[in-house]
């Protein structure tokens, strides 16, 4: 499979399912339905039970599964006015365990069996740093929108080398999409705390918007359509051929074997 570091036109349809994430209620793109929990419960999947997407109102973990044709969306929430959200961000930020984390690598890996790699990831904020892992555990493409940074110490607690998956995610494995100067992005560059990875792809931000309402998914669509435009524009002079069923794939090549992210030596415990 090769991933591209570049935007790809569907990713504007991605933004606009992590936007949905947040509101059940919302009207989908052309094509786009929810799988919703008691159709994940009965997929078949080696004898077991599906995935489920129930929020957990304790950690405040929410996620949500679309699908189009044989296509599916993995799509983390993120940060909400919640004293459990920010915690979580605190606490991983500086590398410590947390529920959220834990709970997206699982319900990413049960997708995963159910949709193999026609599934994609994504996630806006908070959802974004969850993504990322999922990405790691899994080795599934990921879109994500002025992502969290995930620490070194939460890739090593699932057993992904660091330093490799950033490399991977760099080379397009992941695409994050950052408005200019969004707040969690430039607290995430002066504080002392985890960076995003991937291959960035900054998007200008709506006039008159603050560092604070540049973070939300409203001013990030409004900036994706403008990349947008300039991709379509360059899809047409190319005549290059549209995405693979897999919305985060450019062009899938059978026989290849994914990246082995863990690492190569033992790092020993963590102090």
């Amino acid at each position: 499979m090769t991933i591209s570091p570049l935007p790809q036109p569907s990713d504007r349809e991605l933004a606009e399912l992590c936007a949905a994430v947040y509101d059940p209620s919302a009207q989908l793109v052309a094509g786009w339905q929810r799988v919703w929990e008691p159709v994940l419960r009965h997929l078949p999947a080696d004898g077991g039970e599906g995935p489920t997407a129930k929020p957990d109102e304790k950690s405040g973990f929410k996620a949500t599964v679309f699908q189009k044709d044989d296509a599916a969306v993995l799509a983390f929430a993120g940060s909400e006015s919640e004293f459990r959200d920010w915690l979580t961000n605190l606490k991983q930020g500086i590398g410590l365990d947390t529920a959220q984390y834990r709970q997206a690598v699982s319900f990413a890996q049960e997708c995963k069996v159910h949709f193999g790699n026609n599934l994609t990831l994504t996630g806006h904020s908070l959802g974004g740093g969850l993504a990322t892992l999922a990405c790691a555990a899994t080795g599934t493409p990921a879109v994500v929108f002025n992502p969290a940074g995930v620490h070194s110490r939460t890739f090593k607690r699932i057993g992904v080398d660091p330093e490799k998956f950033r490399a991977a995610a760099d080379a397009g494995l992941v695409r994050a999409y950052v408005v200019k100067g969004e707040v969690l992005d430039r607290v995430q560059s002066i504080l002392p705390i985890p960076e995003a990875v991937g291959s960035r792809i900054d998007i200008p931000a709506p006039a008159g918007v603050g560092m604070i309402g540049r973070h939300k998914m409203g001013a990030t669509m409004r900036g994706m359509d403008l990349v947008m435009s300039a991709v379509e524009i360059e899809e047409r002079k190319l005549a290059r051929p549209s995405p693979s069923t897999n919305p985060a794939v450019y062009r899938q090549e059978n026989g290849r074997e994914q990246a082995d992210l863990r690492p190569a030596v033992d790092h020993g415990p963590e102090v």
